[in-house]
Parts: structure tokens; C-alpha cells; sequence
């Protein structure tokens, strides 16, 4: 597994230059074992934070937002056209859990369930870690919109 954010840091230490602090990826010859992914606006505000590992991925939906997010040019094409509907379903849960190995489409959430407690649980601790770790703005509550900010400076 790798990350976009290793790509410095690979680079780095290929020019044999050190690693500045507070750098957060790691060289490519390190092998990780989690992967860790945000999202707070694309087409709209619908904030949440990932943590991936060899076997499962764990999700928290910061926001109620549609269960897949359709962008507007994507919307005007034709598959979108025949059924909206397909695409306008709720997400269900504010958390998700999906084991990689034997749902690799991840149609089958299974967080909540008793068997997997435990892996939820160790998941969740370490995005939780990682988002205290990283100074995520989320911690402190909704993150203002770009659009926000920029009207509040006129």
C-alpha cells in the first residue's frame, strides 16, 4: 500500500537529503501497514475520514450525504439520466466497515455487527489517533465551505 503523500519523501531520500519535520509521508522502500485518506468538499461539503489496512477498510461519514456522490458533468450522461434514483439513496450509516479480502467491491458494510467489534474498534482508535495526530480541522467541528470564507472576507 502507498500513499500520494510518500512521494516526497521517496524523492528525498533518493537526492540522499533529509526528510524535514513534520513531513508526513514515508519512503516507498518502507513497507506500510495502513493507509489513511480524507475527504471534506468535492461537489459539496460531505466530510469523511478513511483508514485502510491489507484486509479492511473503515470509514466515518462526518455528514448524511448520498450513498455514492455523483458530480454535475457526470450527472448530464446518459447512465445517470436513466436512473437517478440508483445514485440518490441516502448513505445508510455514519460508519463503515468492509473486509477488502472477501467484499473487494465493499457491497456489504459490516460495521455494527458483533463479529467484527473488535476489528472496528482497533480501526476506528487509529483514525481517531491519526486525525489528533495530523491537527485535523474536523476535530474542532464543520469546516466552512471555500466559498464560505471567501464571502466572509468581502
Amino acid at each position: 500500500m502507498v500513499s500520494n503523500i510518500d512521494v516526497l519523501p521517496t524523492l528525498l531520500e533518493a537526492c540522499e537529503l533529509p526528510i524535514p519535520p513534520g513531513v508526513q509521508g514515508q519512503s516507498l522502500a518502507r513497507e506500510r501497514d495502513a493507509i489513511f485518506a480524507e475527504k471534506t468538499f468535492h461537489s459539496y461539503y460531505d466530510p469523511m475520514r478513511c483508514v485502510r489496512n491489507a484486509r479492511h477498510k473503515y470509514i466515518r461519514n462526518f455528514e448524511s450525504a448520498f450513498a455514492v456522490e455523483v458530480p454535475a458533468d457526470i450527472q448530464a450522461g446518459p447512465i445517470f439520466r436513466s436512473d437517478p434514483s440508483r445514485y440518490s439513496k441516502d448513505r445508510p450509516s455514519m460508519v463503515e466497515l468492509y473486509d477488502l479480502e472477501a467484499d473487494p467491491l465493499e457491497m456489504q458494510n459490516l460495521a455494527g455487527r458483533p463479529d467484527f467489534a473488535a476489528i472496528e474498534k482497533k480501526l476506528d482508535d487509529r483514525l481517531w489517533r491519526w486525525m489528533r495526530e495530523t491537527k485535523d480541522p474536523l476535530l474542532d467541528g464543520p469546516i466552512p465551505s471555500p466559498r464560505y470564507r471567501s464571502a466572509m472576507e468581502s
